[in-house]
């Protein structure tokens, strides 16, 4: 198991009390094979300490927008692109991330730490996130991604729901 017990009963305990519920909506009766696919499939990765820092633009990485800046940093600069949760003042969001050889490198807090730095002035250093490839992002997203949409959706779900319905079919 990539992730203990503890933190995922805190990631879920934040989710289920905070904002996050409304962002990554569950369906009743696959919220807990959700759950039991996001234990199995998640990993922890550490942060990177050296990002490209030509990649840090507030301009072009909108606050608020991780999941839709993380995807089109994926597709034009090949980093992978993983969605999950992050820890950030003692609670975990929901957060879309890229990463190079298992190192996070997130654009998105970088490029506006005033909303992303904690209480004691440090960014976020705990993330647990699955991988999602790049042909799933050009599948759902491609056109909102030509487009530089603000709402670029996540997908995390949709990768869940996708793998769901593959495992039926085998089984059928």
């Amino acid at each position: 198991m990539a992730i203990d017990e503890y933190t995922l009963e805190e990631i879920r305990q934040d989710f289920y009390t905070g904002f996050d519920q409304n962002v990554l909506i569950l369906n009743n009766e696959n919220k807990n094979k959700f759950w039991e696919w996001f234990c199995k499939r998640v990993v922890k990765l550490n942060v990177t300490t050296s990002p490209n820092t030509l990649l840090v633009n507030g301009d072009k990485n909108i606050a608020g927008r991780c999941f839709g800046n993380s995807q089109i940093i994926a597709l034009e600069e090949g980093l992978d692109y993983y969605e999950g949760f992050v820890k950030h003042n003692d609670t975990f969001i929901f957060h879309g991330f890229n990463a190079e050889n298992n190192k996070v490198h997130d654009y998105t807090a970088l490029s506006n730490e005033r909303g992303y730095v904690d209480i004691n002035g440090n960014l976020p250093s705990e993330y647990f996130g699955i991988k999602i490839n790049k042909e799933f992002i050009e599948k759902h997203n491609k056109e909102l991604i030509e487009n530089n949409d603000f709402n670029i959706d996540h997908l995390l779900y949709k990768m869940f729901e996708s793998e769901i319905d593959y495992i039926a079919f085998l089984q059928s």
